[in-house]
């Protein structure tokens, strides 16, 4: 029962633009597994605490905006943050297994219609996947499947066919931070030492430097998108970037050669962290409530999911955030394939905006509930 329900939310997410109609599927999950297995006591510590903090936060972003819509929305997660483990927790590792496989099976082929269906449209030049909002929450739903990856490869051990599928998909998205974080995928962290992960970080970082010198000559146009955001700070210095970012200055003001998707990320991230700067300190600690980033800087977002987290739910919410990953973290750690894991989350976090996109969410919270359950179980 809960693997249709499963599917159909994920129908529901990747070809239809019902997203009313995907939460209320999401809760109809929870509450049927509550009926179901009659248990509403969570057995650990760690992720009560986790859950308690989360649920104060979303009272403080909702007394401070009113927004029901969003606190019921972020209710709807900690309550599948709290059914699906304990689901999962009352099957077997091989039921676990054999849903995780489905599930992500379709994923991959809801994916691969989102990408054809875009291109029979004739969206894909324009990087439109028709009902996401745009490429790279496309993208990040994509990733979002890596999880069940880990979960299968726990059976069958390292599967180049799911990887390279991945690899695939997350290409086609057109989201270049999708295709490069994918690119993770083709290192079996398991077996490699810690002093060859230091080198390849080394090698990869000469990489770049070296990179630098030769697109500057051989492609431009890659070079301003690459490296634009190094000339940008150099060229003008902090406190003129800061200066210009609390006087609501565009960055197209400041030339062409600064136009990259890199460089209006990292000039919206000086926006918002001076304008936290000049809030008042209730604000710095509990946040502007929901939707709070929309008052800043015209309305846009600053893609960056820790910004974010602190624009709208203060330092309260940062340190909610950063437990949860310090958690996971500790997690991964034990199981060294899964470490590939920590880069993809924390630099799609840091780059792009996730957290106010519930059926993004809420598929990362079933996805990691099953990696976690999976591994527990196997024990």
């Amino acid at each position: 029962m809960l693997n249709v329900l499963l599917l159909m939310k994920l129908a529901l997410d990747f070809l239809s633009a019902q997203r009313g109609a995907a939460f209320v599927l999401c809760l109809l999950v929870s509450l049927f597994i509550v009926v179901r297995t009659r248990v509403v006591a969570i057995d650990n510590p760690g992720a009560m605490r986790a859950l308690v903090a989360f649920l104060v936060v979303t009272l403080m972003a909702y007394l401070q905006s009113g927004s029901t819509d969003q606190a019921v929305k972020y209710l709807g997660l900690a309550l599948l943050a709290v059914a699906i483990p304990l689901y999962l927790k009352h099957h077997p590792t091989e039921h676990i297994l054999a849903s995780a496989t489905t599930l992500l099976w379709a994923n991959l082929l809801f994916s691969a219609v989102c990408i054809l269906r875009s291109m029979a449209a004739g969206l894909y030049g324009e990087r439109e996947f028709q009902p996401f909002e745009h490429a790279n929450l496309f993208g990040s739903y994509i990733l979002s499947a890596v999880p069940l990856l880990f979960v299968v490869e726990s059976r069958t051990g390292f599967s180049w066919t799911y990887r390279l599928i991945l690899i695939v998909l997350a290409w086609a998205s057109t989201s270049t931070g999708t295709g490069v974080l994918s690119l993770l995928l083709l290192v079996n962290f398991s077996r490699i030492s810690s002093a060859a992960l230091i080198r390849t970080v080394l090698m990869s970082v000469l990489l770049v430097v070296a990179s630098e010198s030769v697109l500057r000559f051989a492609n431009p146009e890659l070079h301003v998108k690459i490296f634009s955001p190094f000339s940008f700070f150099t060229d003008f210095g902090w406190n003129t970037l800061f200066l210009a970012a609390r006087s609501g200055y565009s960055l197209y003001d400041f030339g062409p050669e600064y136009s990259s998707s890199l460089t209006w990320r990292i000039y919206a991230y000086v926006v918002f962290l001076s304008h936290v700067a000049s809030s008042p300190m209730f604000d710095i600690i509990f946040g502007a409530g929901f939707s709070g980033y929309q008052s800043i800087w015209n309305g846009y977002m600053p893609h960056n999911d820790f910004i974010l987290t602190l624009v709208d739910f203060g330092l309260v919410g940062i340190g909610v955030l950063t437990y949860v990953l310090l958690r996971s973290t500790r997690f991964v750690l034990h199981h060294p394939e899964l470490i590939g894991l920590v880069p993809i989350v924390v630099f799609r976090l840091m780059f792009e905006n996730n957290i106010y996109s519930f059926y993004l969410m809420s598929s990362l919270v079933i996805n990691a509930s099953f990696l976690v359950m999976a591994y527990r179980s196997a024990r």
